[in-house]
């Protein structure tokens, strides 16, 4: 497990051995998205945002939106879901 908000843009997250990056807020997602942010490869990325939020979250390059208030059938949903699409 990587925290993003430890990592610097020096590191190439599509060669660490990651399954997924979680982000906890939208913004922590939109701020690594910026011109010259990490380079994800095919890895999924999941972002904690409002249901409202949502579309933001998909345009600003999430692949999975878990939504607040989080439970822990919805993590547990998540996670099994990008679970599922790696190999």
């Amino acid at each position: 497990v990587h925290c993003v908000k430890t990592l610097t843009a020096e590191v190439d997250l599509a060669a660490l051995p990651t399954q997924a990056i979680w982000f906890a807020s939208l913004e922590g997602l939109e701020a690594h998205q910026a011109p010259g942010a990490f380079d994800v490869g095919d890895v999924p990325i999941v972002v904690c945002a409002a249901l409202i939020d949502q579309t933001r979250a998909l345009k600003a390059g999430a692949d999975y939106v878990l939504p607040h208030p989080v439970t822990y059938d919805l993590y547990l949903s998540t996670f099994m879901g990008v679970g599922s699409t790696r190999a």
